[in-house]
């Protein structure tokens, strides 16, 4: 019945909508919530073009819900009455309750009579009390519905819910700086979590199940607890003209480790080594070794305590690594993946570099594979393979010098190759829509993870939905 349901809010969400915004319903979410996801429900309808899709919408939730199309034309009459507000964003989220981790999603309502007719539908009862109608299914209680809102979650009990309820807008989520950081950075779909109120002994007591069969060690799992009870992040996700776009911004204790770790942006002069021919892939970051020392020596320290063998190499890595400062680049590219020109290029370090890796318990057998120019120095698993001179880098290289770390994949181009064989005809028609991908740092509190599609189109969410549609209507018969 449940299954039903959150399939019934799926046809929601498609066979929209007509309303005006509203913000009062918001007042719900409590203002140390740990999570809070927002859907701008209203943008991605147009971006995806849904209306205009809804027969085809249709058609695959009647396949999904083979076993019962009365649930399907009973929330399409509905919505088509008007009952839900698709102006103001539907929201998911997480109450700051360890103990309970109880999950709400929250909906704005522009008919509430209409509603309840739509959940009847689906089987749920409602008992109204006060001018608020308390939804349960099989005498479970599950939520509750007024003349504003509609409000579902994991909660058995009526008194959560009436607090929520009772709740001022003043106190609630949006009216604290996470909330304001949240609507600051907003976009299609955004997502903030904040674990500052949380105590690393309770955060660890939570992922403690998980932490054991990862075979994660008790001191690195409190040094990660005290890390993500130190920030606050948002993520979103932009849906723009032939882009798809996330980005991650973060608030509190990461941005000083940032700092240490990363000092200067990318050497343009070091992206010229990169070969541009049928590239694959690159990665470039300007690190300062001496500045990660007391990262580097903790992580360094657990790895040689889960194997003691290797504390002599990890030792050298150490002191080499510490040594570093400028910009390293690592590179793929060639006609043919199977026998690929790799670059790894490294800033020289103050001693000897080809020492120092063969300090690592190679033996002197890396010699032939080092090269070094004096600022650079390159290494590849080719003795034969000419390192390309610095030159100056083609448009798509040289954006990575305005950022702390770059990375880039040609997705295209890998699907030309033996990659592509791995994947299912959908898997490959589905990635075939992206040309590139590329990950970069540009600002201490900033990542930004971008999708290049091959059709530069403002309707990018229309067309990953059609190629969904196909797929799905496959899969469903």
């Amino acid at each position: 019945m449940m299954k039903k349901l959150f399939m019934g809010f799926g046809v929601i969400v498609a066979l929209l909508f007509c309303s005006c915004a509203k913000t009062a319903y918001k007042a719900v979410i409590p203002s140390d919530a740990l999570m809070v996801a927002e859907l701008d429900v209203k943008s991605v309808a147009l971006k995806s073009d849904l209306k205009n899709q809804k027969d085809d919408l249709e058609e695959v939730m009647k396949l999904m819900a083979s076993e019962d199309d009365s649930m399907v034309k009973a929330i399409k009459k509905g919505l088509e009455e008007g009952c839900i507000d698709f102006l103001s964003p539907m929201y998911l989220f997480v109450p700051n309750d360890l103990e309970e981790m109880a999950g709400f999603v929250l909906i704005s309502i522009k008919d509430d009579d209409k509603m309840a007719e739509v959940l009847k539908a689906l089987g749920v009862e409602l008992n109204e009390k006060d001018g608020v109608r308390w939804l349960s299914m099989e005498d479970a209680l599950f939520g509750v519905l007024n003349d504003e809102l509609l409000l579902m979650g994991s909660e058995q009990e009526r008194k959560p819910y009436q607090e929520m309820l009772d709740r001022k807008a003043s106190d609630s989520f949006f009216a604290s700086e996470p909330g304001k950081f949240m609507s600051k950075n907003a976009k299609d779909i955004t997502l903030m979590c904040d674990f500052t109120t949380i105590e690393p002994r309770d955060l660890k007591a939570l992922v403690g199940s998980f932490a054991r069969e990862a075979n994660i060690p008790g001191e690195m799992l409190d040094k990660y607890c005290e890390m993500l009870c130190e920030m606050k992040a948002v993520v979103n996700l932009e849906f723009n003209k032939g882009e798809i776009l996330l980005n991650l911004f973060s608030q509190g204790g990461d941005k000083d480790r940032f700092e240490k770790m990363f000092t200067e942006k990318i050497s343009k002069d070091a992206l010229g080594y990169i070969d541009d021919d049928h590239l694959y892939g690159f990665l470039a970051m300007s690190i300062r070794g001496e500045e990660m020392k007391d990262e580097l020596d903790k992580s360094l320290d657990e790895l040689a305590s889960m194997d003691p063998s290797e504390g002599a190499i990890l030792d050298a890595v150490k002191d080499y690594v510490e040594q570093l400062n400028g910009t390293m680049v690592a590179a793929i590219s060639g006609r043919n993946l199977n026998d690929p020109k790799i670059l790894c290029l490294l800033p020289t370090a103050k001693s000897n570099t080809v020492s120092a890796i063969n300090n690592l318990g190679a033996g002197g057998q890396f010699d032939d594979y080092l090269k070094g120019d004096g600022e650079y120095t390159a290494f590849s698993l080719d003795p034969s393979y000419k390192f390309k001179e610095a030159a100056s880098p083609t448009d798509k290289i040289s954006e990575a010098k305005d950022c702390y770390l770059y990375a880039y994949v040609n997705i295209a181009q890998l699907l030309k190759q033996d990659f592509g064989s791995m994947l299912s005809k959908d898997e490959k028609d589905l990635l075939g829509l992206a040309d590139y991908a590329e990950l970069k740092i540009s600002e201490p509190e900033h990542l930004s993870l971008s999708l290049k599609l091959t059709d530069d189109s403002d309707n990018v969410l229309e067309i990953l939905l059609r190629k969904s549609l196909e797929i799905a209507r496959k899969e469903a018969n």
